[in-house]
């Protein structure tokens, strides 16, 4: 998985460079795209979720918790999820929509960036992304337009957050990548998946 392949370096995988993580993050946004399409949820987006073929290209997994969207009122599942990677919405209401995933894909943007774990000392972290809309702090050296573009992912009215095809559009273009990125290895998986 892509959680094993970002917290277990040096064991047994090589680190994934920043063009691989540019790759996954341009095929789960793809992928995300998709499912939205044909009207689901996956409501459990994160690292776990993400498998890694020998090419370290992204396949999106375990799909349990998926649900069709249906109306903006439709009742949920409350709390359903993990909840370092859940939106606060979930948190709080039966009603929210596949924007959700967009949030978890944020914080998932944030821990292919610093390869940590979101959240990992926070004991009261439920209440603290809820409540007082706490996020993972996003590094100083981080370039403005990719933390700009987490923070939008993440940020609290989903409404704010952009769609997996304005995602997809914009990492095709290259206006956000990992530094450092070969942008024509990029290319050439785009192609693959278009």
């Amino acid at each position: 998985s892509l959680y094993v392949r970002l917290h277990n370096r040096g064991l047994k995988y090589e680190p994934l460079s920043p063009t691989a993580k540019t790759i996954i993050t341009i095929g789960i946004a793809h992928g995300m795209e998709y499912l939205h399409s044909k009207g689901l949820i996956h409501r459990d987006l994160k690292s776990l979720n993400v498998l890694l073929d020998n090419d370290d290209y992204p396949r999106i997994c375990d799909f349990g918790l998926s649900r069709s969207q249906g109306t903006d009122s439709e009742v949920m599942t409350k709390g359903v999820g993990t909840f370092r990677w859940m939106a606060p919405e979930v948190f709080q209401s039966n009603h929210y929509n596949s924007k959700v995933d967009v949030y978890s894909f944020g914080i998932l943007l944030w821990e292919m960036l610093t390869e940590k774990i979101p959240f990992i000392d926070d004991g009261d972290c439920i209440r603290e992304i809820s409540q007082i809309d706490k996020r993972p702090k996003i590094p100083e050296d981080c370039p403005a337009n990719v933390s700009a573009f987490i923070t939008d992912c993440w940020d609290k009215d989903p409404e704010h957050r952009p769609d997996f095809k304005s995602i997809s559009t914009i990492l095709d273009e290259g206006e956000i990548e990992f530094p450092g990125t070969d942008r024509s290895k990029v290319e050439e998986y785009i192609k693959t998946i278009i």
